[in-house]
């Protein structure tokens, strides 16, 4: 089987949580029905993660170029548990209508804000860390009254199997919330 660099793939994993992308605040001046949906108390229920590489699923991709189904099976599984979850269980979200937001983290001291919509509604917007440095940027999934899907993807490239040429590896990160 073709040497991979699982160590590449298993780094992406681990600074991937931490990278955000920035965004300049847009004013809102009315209340939408996106914003009325997610005026409320949201629990986090679940974190749903998707690897491709060159837009295939990643264990169907190692076993094409190699690998076992075995060895594909415990490379996918090691990387999604090396992967660091920004949220965990107990983890509570009150947004309130004056794009405010208090996150409750369990056995800590909850986190006040404020959040906001980018322009099209497609993302949501949360103002920066404790030190006030930049902001934290998620793309809206799903929306509905129950159910708020919000995530982010990261892709670099890496020559995962020595050949000489760049594999584009994506990690496509999903967080549940329910009402």
């Amino acid at each position: 089987m073709r040497k991979f660099n699982y160590l590449m793939i298993a780094a992406m994993f681990g600074i991937s949580a931490l990278v955000f992308t920035g965004c300049s605040k847009d004013n809102e001046e009315d209340t939408t029905a996106s914003e009325l949906k997610l005026v409320g108390t949201w629990t986090y229920v679940d974190t749903e993660l998707g690897l491709t590489v060159e837009g295939k699923d990643a264990k169907a991709w190692l076993i094409e170029n190699g690998a076992t189904e075995q060895e594909a099976t415990e490379i996918v599984s090691d990387l999604e548990g090396d992967f660091y979850d920004i949220f965990e269980d107990g983890n509570v979200f009150v947004f309130t209508d004056d794009n405010k937001y208090t996150l409750s983290w369990p056995d800590e001291d909850d986190y006040d804000g404020d959040w906001e919509f980018n322009a099209d509604k497609t993302k949501i917007i949360f103002d920066g860390d404790e030190g006030g440095e930049g902001e934290i940027e998620f793309d809206i999934m799903s929306m509905t009254s129950k159910v708020f899907l919000m995530g982010h993807d990261y892709s670099e490239s890496f020559d995962l199997n020595d050949d000489e040429t760049d594999e584009e590896v994506t990690m496509l990160v999903t967080y549940k919330f329910t009402k």
